[in-house]
């Protein structure tokens, strides 16, 4: 039994259809599975886009805006700050001058006698 050429010519040619349709589905298959894995980074990576356009645009908008307002408050903290480090320098300064009244009272007031039964003064 021999099959004429024309006939095995075209189960050649069905054979190599049949092979690349074979090999078409193992692609797409591939090509599935390969978005697929794909996808979460894919993903990851348009978050992290999206995070360094948002903080460049923070960066070069919002940024200059707070240094700006911060150095605005700073300006007008400063006189406040300074009244109290005055207030602070006179409170401190007349503790130690009535510390020292009361010290040198206490002294005059107990006398040589009086210096045993002398009590504490609570401040």
């Amino acid at each position: 039994m021999t099959i004429s050429p024309e006939l095995a010519e075209e189960l050649r040619r069905m054979a190599l259809i049949k092979a690349d349709q074979r090999r078409q589905k193992a692609i797409w298959q591939e090509l599935r599975e390969l978005r697929a894995k794909l996808r979460p980074i894919d993903r990851a990576w348009s978050d992290t886009r999206l995070a360094l356009k948002r903080y460049e645009w923070d960066y070069k908008y919002v940024v200059p805006k707070l240094q700006e307002r911060e150095a605005h408050l700073l300006d007008e903290m400063h006189p406040f700050l300074q009244q109290i480090d005055t207030l602070e320098k006179e409170a401190r300064r007349l503790d130690r001058k009535i510390r020292k009244a009361q010290q040198a009272s206490e002294r005059t007031s107990a006398g040589p006698d009086e210096s045993s039964t002398r009590t504490p003064v609570s401040p």
